[in-house]
């Protein structure tokens, strides 16, 4: 499936050519939505306990609703969507070829993608695959032969930095870079910035209409977060996400998730939301993942309400 078989085909294709400029957070915004929609986050929080952060970006005007907006939270696998757009626009550019195979290495890493396990025989895979796996799947496996192939993580911040990120930050590879202790600001990223970055990825002209498209079908493509976001917004709305999830007993559980969202008749939207969870469980729990979910039906009126 792919998006201009659901949007307006005009709409996507002149909002990923750029015409969607960077402006002010809240400009034009109704005061008295941004306190509303605001407390309704902080109220979420306060019900489940933990530390949420969100950010709800409109991607034509650039205004934002957010709680916590600026603060940091571990980016866990969330990385892997600008990853997955750094080696589209590689491969645009002629720098990689898509369909050159890398060597893959596990390294004591589980396997989450069926097509990895698949070539880990071999120890090599494409790298149009590696990508498409990365967002869809979230292995790591292949995220780290991509962050080598792209020259390690300095090399993926110093590109944020370029895109005009100066929060968003990766130290260490997977999986250590999941470890991220409160306080820390190794491997963080705040819900401001990452859905800024990914306003310029999909809206601001980072990459061509053709690799956009091929992003936008892979994040719809991806399941993994069937109980977050998207769980709470129509079902009758276009969306996709990249997921990201940290379970270890030193730090609370993390629960990430950053959605786009193409609603009918309006722009589209940006959702990030992050939740470290109120303590260490040694595996995910339903309730934490509907604190995504609520944050999803918070966003749906942010968005009915433009």
């Amino acid at each position: 499936m792919t998006i201009v078989q659901n949007l307006s085909k005009r709409n996507f294709i002149a909002a990923s050519l750029g015409a969607l400029l960077i402006a002010p957070n809240l400009s034009g915004c109704a005061n008295r939505n941004i306190r509303d929609f605001a407390a309704l986050f902080a109220e979420i929080e306060k019900t489940h306990g933990g530390r949420l952060g969100v950010c709800v970006l409109n991607t034509k005007t650039s205004e934002t609703i957010n709680y916590r907006g600026d603060s940091l939270f571990a980016l866990c696998s969330t990385f892997k969507l600008p990853l997955a757009a750094i080696i589209l626009r590689e491969i645009e550019n002629g720098r990689l070829d898509a369909e050159k195979e890398i060597p893959i290495v596990q390294n004591g890493l589980r396997i989450i993608s069926p097509m990895v396990r698949e070539k880990l025989a071999g120890g090599k895979m494409r790298i149009i695959d590696l990508a498409h796996e990365i967002q869809t799947t979230s292995d790591n496996i292949a995220a780290n032969a991509l962050l080598e192939l792209i020259g390690g993580p300095q090399k993926f911040t110093q590109i944020m930095r370029e895109m005009g990120d100066n929060v968003t930050n990766i130290e260490r590879i997977e999986p250590k870079m999941n470890l991220v202790l409160p306080g820390e600001t190794r491997d963080t990223t705040s819900p401001n910035a990452i859905a800024h970055t990914v306003q310029k990825i999909l809206f601001g002209g980072f990459l061509k209409p053709v690799s956009i498209q091929t992003l936008a079908d892979w994040m719809i493509e991806t399941k993994t977060g069937s109980k977050r976001i998207r769980a709470g917004l129509p079902k009758d709305w276009q969306a996709g996400d990249k997921t990201g999830t940290g379970i270890d007993a030193e730090m609370p559980n993390r629960y990430n998730d950053i959605a786009v969202v193409w609603p009918p008749n309006k722009a589209p939207y940006i959702i990030a939301a992050f939740y470290e969870g109120p303590g260490y469980f040694d595996d995910m729990r339903d309730i934490d993942l509907e604190v995504l979910a609520k944050v999803g039906r918070v966003a749906t009126e942010v968005i009915m309400s433009s």
